[in-house]
């Protein structure tokens, strides 16, 4: 936020904080958003914006993950313990995760 310059910022989260992260929050202009109030808000939007959002969610290829570092989507590769996910850009980027089939 300093880097950019922005004010305020809302950090969402699908787990919870910890009591540290939400004193952190409070302390700066730092909205955190967990899942279930993120769940929350989704829910008292009008059921077309609700509509709206689901159709982008699932538009494309949802079925293969995205690397959270790089933005791009991930590779499905074969290695010595087995299928994983792999980012593109290896070994710039060591990202992955296996598949659990």
């Amino acid at each position: 936020m300093a880097h950019e310059k922005v004010s305020r910022g809302i950090f969402i989260t699908t787990a919870t904080y910890t009591k540290d992260a939400l004193e952190f929050g409070a302390a700066n202009p730092i909205q955190l958003l967990d899942g279930a109030g993120f769940v929350k808000k989704l829910q008292e939007l009008p059921k077309e914006r609700q509509d709206a959002l689901l159709r982008f969610a699932f538009e494309g290829d949802y079925k293969t993950p995205t690397c959270a570092s790089c933005g791009i989507k991930m590779v499905k590769r074969d290695g010595k313990r087995g299928a994983f996910w792999g980012c593109v850009n290896y070994p710039r980027c060591k990202s992955a995760f296996t598949i659990k089939e």
